[in-house]
């Protein structure tokens, strides 16, 4: 196992740990070995061009299905020959997201009940 190496691998591996709900990507796991499927790649995709702000073409996600691939395809077709940006906000933990859903059903509860 090795841990992801810089900003990018470090982003799409959070991002691959989320939605897998793992705790651990290494830079060399592949997204499908790990129980990764296409309808979670559909998520893994919205969040990778979120993170990156820039469009990345679905099919990069099946020809680069391992964490260094893929960061280093999405480096080499970055805009103007530079890094992709990462946004700095690091993904909310799972605890977190169940938090929020809870608030957000408290919330709709209590606007049904009128108060």
């Amino acid at each position: 196992w090795a841990a992801p190496e810089g900003p990018v691998e470090t982003a799409i591996a959070q991002r691959w740990a989320n939605i897998l709900k793992i705790d651990n990507v290494g830079r060399d796991d592949n997204f499908f070995d790990l129980g990764g499927n296409s309808l979670l790649l559909v998520q893994v995709h919205g969040r990778l061009e979120q993170v990156f702000a820039r469009p990345v073409v679905m099919v990069e996600l099946f020809n680069h299905p391992t964490v260094r691939s893929l960061a280093a395809h999405l480096t080499e077709t970055a805009p103007d020959d530079s890094a992709p940006v990462v946004e700095t906000k690091a993904e909310p933990q799972r605890s977190e997201q169940l938090q929020e859903g809870r608030d957000r059903l408290k919330r709709r509860l209590d606007r049904r009940r009128g108060g």
